[in-house]
């Protein structure tokens, strides 16, 4: 059986990042809010989403426990050519260089080159029309 399933596209400004923990050159974000939208002109949903980074090389800040909050904006540049991502197709696998840029709602910046990002949604968990923190 063949449905017609659309698509779901997440978005870093405005997610919520409950939790950032980098362990040895894996850095995971676990999103309590992330807006995600079937399409440009499609009503925005909010989910919980986990987003790997492996081969992390640096870090713009020592305390990867400060990056949470209300997310500002965020993107991926891509190495080489420098190219910025800010909307990214749900679920997402990349094995391209690249570096993580967050700017945190209460001022914080954090910066990661990393080797690859791969982004999914949690577990058991649905996308709803609204959310509070």
């Amino acid at each position: 059986m063949n449905r017609d399933v659309k698509a779901l596209t997440f978005e870093f400004a405005d997610a919520e990042v409950a939790d950032c923990q980098l362990l040895g050159d894996v850095l995971t974000l676990r999103f309590a809010a992330a807006r995600v939208q079937s399409g440009p002109r499609s009503e925005a949903q909010w989910m919980a989403l986990q987003l790997v980074a492996s081969g992390v090389r640096q870090a713009s800040t020592g305390n990867a426990a400060a990056c949470v909050g209300r997310l500002q904006d965020g993107l991926l540049r891509w190495a080489g050519d420098g190219s910025r991502q800010r909307h990214l197709p749900l679920p997402f696998h990349s094995e391209r260089a690249c570096t993580l840029e967050l700017e945190f709602a209460q001022g914080e910046c954090c910066v990661w080159a990393v080797h690859s990002v791969q982004l999914q949604a949690l577990p058991g968990r649905c996308a709803v029309d609204a959310y509070q923190c």
